[in-house]
């Protein structure tokens, strides 16, 4: 037992101290470049090339989402860019200034007596050629109506984060869930 416990120790210390193992630091801290992605013969119109993006922007993102649930949008305000564009499920295009848009999301919320949502999945992006940050959030809304109807729509939202860390553009796409037996 001894000896095989001698054994491993001296293949651990051989196999960190093998050249062949050896990186600069320079190497480690860069990774390889991702191939060219191979865009089956279509024109990508925005962008091909993303990567991770920074966490706080998912964060704002979810406390939007919570606001939206709360009734209450005033909280978000401070997080939208002074113009807003925004292109919902339904085909509603609003633009415009922070305060109009904010005023007709509220107005739009208040039609709700509850709203209650969960996040699938939700992912910050960073677009490398235009260097813009995005955030992709996928997610169930469920509300209730001031008649009492319940509704649930499947979500997905990409958002536009702008250089001063601001939302300033949404595009939403939707479905109806289907019935279950």
């Amino acid at each position: 037992m001894k000896r095989l416990l001698i054994f491993l120790i001296a293949f651990i210390v051989y196999s960190c101290n093998s050249g062949d193992n050896k990186t600069t630091s320079s190497e480690s801290k860069e990774a390889a470049a991702p191939a060219p992605l191979n865009t089956m013969g279509y024109t990508v119109d925005y962008s091909s090339s993303f990567q991770m993006g920074d966490q706080k922007n998912s964060e704002m993102i979810l406390s939007l989402w919570k606001a939206w649930d709360s009734g209450d949008l005033s909280p978000a305000k401070t997080m939208f860019a002074d113009t807003i564009h925004m292109y919902t499920m339904d085909g509603t295009v609003m633009g415009g200034g922070r305060d109009s848009v904010i005023a007709g999301g509220q107005a739009y919320r208040n039609m709700f007596t509850a709203v209650n949502s969960s996040i699938h999945a939700i992912v910050p992006l960073k677009s490398t050629d235009k260097n813009e940050d995005w955030v992709a959030v996928w997610g169930t809304e469920n509300r209730t109506d001031k008649k009492g109807k319940k509704e649930s729509t499947q979500l997905h939202e990409i958002w536009k984060i702008n250089s001063d860390g601001k939302i300033a553009l949404m595009y939403q796409y939707g479905a109806t869930p289907a019935k279950m037996n």
